[in-house]
C-alpha cells in the first residue's frame, strides 16, 4: 500500500514532542504526530507544571553516606526504591553517583543553561501562537525550608543561580506569609524565584501545541510507535489507517524511547523516575497561587486548574509496574504539616514515568548511524518546563536552519 506522506514524523505527543511537532509545523512542514494515546496525556499530564530559565540544577544523588542510606531506606519521602530493580540499576546509579559530584554539577549546569535560559520565552511565543496565554501563571516560585540545616544546605544552589544570572531572594518565616498567607509556620525560610512561571494545566497546555500541526496541514495519528521501519526513501510506519512515511523522524517517547531506539542500536542512558499526584481542596476560604516546594519534605504543592497538586519525588520501580502509595501518603501527611489540605478530588493517584539521564540534561540531536532520525528524549524533570524550546531546537536541525544554541554538549556523544 502507498504511504500517506509527510515531512516528519514525531514519535510521542507529550509535551517535547508537541512542541516539536508544532514548532517544525510553524517553518511550513507537513507533520505527523504519533502517538497511542491523546497529546498530553501520559507523563506530561502529571507534573508541578514549572516553565524556568532555571531548570538546569541537576537533580544529584546525595554524596555524604548518611543522607544516602536515609534516602534508601525511605526515612524521608524524597525517594522510594523498589529494591528488586537495583541489580537493573546498578549502572545507571554508578553513572548518577560520579554526575552528582561538585565539579560535574557544575559541568551539567553549563551544558544545560544555554538552552534553558530561552525556556520561558519560547513557552509564551508557543502559548501565543496556540492562542492559550491564559494557561501560563506569572507568580514565581517559593523553595521553601522547615530548618535552618536545610535552608543553609540550599546556599550552594542558590549560587549556581545566581551566577547564571537567575534573579533568587531569600525569605524567613514572615516573608513567606506575606506571598502566602495559608502556609503555616512550619516553614521558615525560603528561596524565592520571582521569574518562575507555571502552567495551570499541562496535558491542556500539551494539546494546544500538538493541535498547532492539524493546522499547519498535519495530523495527530493514533498508533504503536514501536512498528517504526527505516525504508529507502527515510522512514515508515504502519498505522490503523494505513502506512505513513517521511524522511525525518524525531523519536520524543519519553520512557519508552529506549525500548525504541535499541531496535536501531541507539543505547541511551535512560533509567524511569516515577511519580505521583493528588489534587486537593484547601479549607474554607485558602488559597496557594503559585508553586511551593517543600524542600525537606521531598514534594511540591501547586496550583492547578483541578486544585492544589501534591506532586511526589521519585520512585526508582519498573515502568510498568503497578502503583504503590507508600511515598504520596507519606508526602500527605508532610503536606497537612505546612498547608490547610482538606479533602482529595481525585479517586485514585495519578502515576506517570520520569526518563532521566545520569547529569539531568536531555539527549537532543541526531541519532548515531541513523540517518534522518533525531533524538529529543530523557528530560526528566524538566519535560515541561523544557518541551517548548526542545522543540525550537529540534526544528532547527530538522530544517537545516542555523541553530540557536551549540546542540553538541546535549548530543548523546556526550556519553560515550
Amino acid at each position: 500500500m502507498t504511504a500517506e506522506r509527510f515531512d516528519a514524523i514525531v514519535l510521542g505527543a507529550g509535551m517535547p514532542g508537541s512542541a516539536s511537532a508544532a514548532q517544525l509545523s510553524l517553518r511550513g512542514l507537513r507533520v505527523a504526530l504519533v502517538d497511542r494515546r491523546a497529546p498530553g496525556d501520559e507523563t506530561s499530564f502529571g507534573n508541578a507544571g514549572y516553565i524556568d530559565t532555571a531548570a538546569f540544577l541537576p537533580t544529584t544523588m546525595p554524596r555524604d553516606l548518611p543522607t544516602l542510606l536515609a534516602r534508601l531506606r525511605g526515612d524521608t519521602p524524597h525517594v522510594h526504591v523498589q529494591f528488586t530493580m537495583l541489580p537493573f540499576l546498578m549502572g545507571w546509579f554508578l553513572r548518577y553517583w560520579r554526575e552528582s559530584s561538585p565539579e560535574r554539577i557544575l559541568a551539567a549546569a553549563a551544558r544545560l543553561a544555554p538552552l534553558a535560559s530561552h525556556a520561558t520565552q519560547a513557552h509564551l511565543d508557543l502559548a501565543a501562537e496556540a492562542g492559550v496565554p491564559h494557561l501560563i501563571g506569572a507568580n514565581g516560585l517559593l523553595r521553601c525550608y522547615r530548618t535552618r540545616e536545610g535552608f543553609d544546605g540550599g546556599a550552594g544552589d542558590r549560587d549556581l543561580l545566581r551566577r547564571y544570572g537567575i534573579e533568587v531572594g531569600e525569605l524567613d518565616g514572615a516573608g513567606i506569609a506575606g506571598l502566602e498567607p495559608a502556609l503555616r509556620p512550619t516553614l521558615r525560610f525560603a528561596t524565592f524565584m520571582p521569574n518562575t512561571r507555571h502552567t495551570y494545566d499541562p496535558g491542556a497546555l500539551t494539546k494546544a501545541y500538538a493541535a498547532l500541526v492539524s493546522r499547519g496541514g498535519g495530523r495527530l495519528v493514533a498508533a504503536d510507535a514501536t512498528l517504526l521501519a527505516r525504508e529507502a526513501s527515510g522512514w515508515r510506519l504502519e498505522t490503523p489507517t494505513g502506512p505513513i512515511s517521511a524522511p525525518h523522524v524525531v523519536v520524543a517517547l519519553g520512557p519508552w524511547a529506549k525500548d525504541l531506539l535499541a531496535r536501531f542500536g541507539i543505547s541511551v542512558p535512560i533509567a524511569v523516575k516515577r511519580g505521583y499526584h493528588m489534587h486537593y481542596a484547601l479549607s474554607g476560604n485558602a488559597t496557594i497561587t503559585r508553586p511551593v516546594n517543600d524542600v525537606e519534605g521531598g514534594f511540591g504543592l501547586n496550583p492547578m486548574a483541578m486544585g492544589v497538586r501534591l506532586t511526589t519525588g521519585a520512585e526508582f520501580a519498573d515502568r510498568d509496574a503497578p502503583p504503590t502509595t507508600t511515598q504520596l501518603e507519606a508526602c500527605e501527611r508532610l503536606a497537612r504539616e505546612i498547608a490547610p489540605i482538606d479533602r482529595r478530588l481525585d479517586a485514585t493517584p495519578w502515576k506517570g514515568a520520569r526518563p532521566n539521564t545520569p547529569d539531568s540534561a536531555p539527549i537532543i540531536g541526531p541519532a548515531p548511524g541513523q540517518p534522518g532520525m533525531w533524538l529529543a528524549v530523557g528530560h526528566g524533570h524538566w519535560g515541561m518546563g523544557l518541551g517548548a524550546v526542545t522543540g525550537r531546537l529540534v526544528a532547527d536541525l530538522v530544517t537545516g536552519a542555523a541553530p540557536f544554541i551549540d546542540p553538541g554538549p546535549l548530543g548523546i556523544s556526550r556519553f560515550s
